[in-house]
Order: C-alpha cells, then structure tokens, then sequence
C-alpha cells in the first residue's frame, strides 16, 4: 500500500508519511501453521500493530497509543506531510495537529459505521416482516 501511495504524483515529495495500524488476524476460517489453536478447538485472534515515525520522531508512536485507547482495530493510517517544520516550533505541536485529525477522522468513521449499521438492522427487520 505505502509502495503503491508512493509512486503517486506528489506524494513522493512529502518530507515525512507517518504510520500506525492495528490488524486483527485468525478467526474461524483461517488457520496457518504458526497459529495457536486453544483448548476450545478455535483458533486464536492475533493482534498485530505497529508504527513508523518517518522524520518526525515518537508521532508514530503517539498515533498508535490514540489507536489502542480508542479501542480501534483492523486499520491502517497514514500521514504525510509535505512542508518543513519552522523554526521555534517544536514537535509536540506537530503531534498534536496529528492527533486532533486523527481522532476526527476515527470518531467520523465510528460515527458512519454505527449509521450504516442502523440502515441494515432497519431493512432486515423490514425483510423479516415482510416474509
């Protein structure tokens, strides 16, 4: 993805892309060699989760912490940033731009699937009454 995001116009000549993820891995269809099956006989979930801080040190890091105190899984967020830093301004100012997008941008999307959500269960309770 980050490879695919690169070789677009503009994007190339950001000083920094920033990334966090946290992906949930296993389920009941999906079995590989190296997964841990529990006593139940289910497969286990995996969490697996990370960052990159690119040239602006520990932004990484803060972003995945928004992530894991959101309680977000299965997504992958990159910001890029094309401008340099000026000078006197330090990076805490940098985070918290970041962040206060980041949890928009989570809180918006949060907001839409419970909406979406509501619309099916509507349209399933209509189905079922119409049968």
């Amino acid at each position: 993805m980050l490879n695919f995001l690169a070789s677009k116009k503009g994007v190339a000549q950001a000083k920094s892309c920033i990334v966090a993820y946290r992906v949930t891995t296993g389920g009941e269809n999906r079995v590989q060699a190296n997964d841990k099956i529990g006593d139940d006989g289910q497969e286990s979930t995996y969490l697996t989760e990370g960052y990159d801080d690119s040239n602006e040190e520990g932004c990484g890091q803060k972003l995945l912490s928004l992530l894991q105190r959101m309680g977000v899984e299965n997504i992958l967020i990159i910001v890029y940033i094309w401008h340099q830093r000026m000078p006197g301004h330090n990076s805490s100012e940098l985070y918290k731009n970041v962040l206060e997008r980041a949890k928009d941008l989570l809180t918006t999307l949060h907001a839409r699937v419970i909406e979406a959500e509501q619309m099916l269960n509507e349209r399933l309770k209509l189905h079922a009454t119409e049968s």
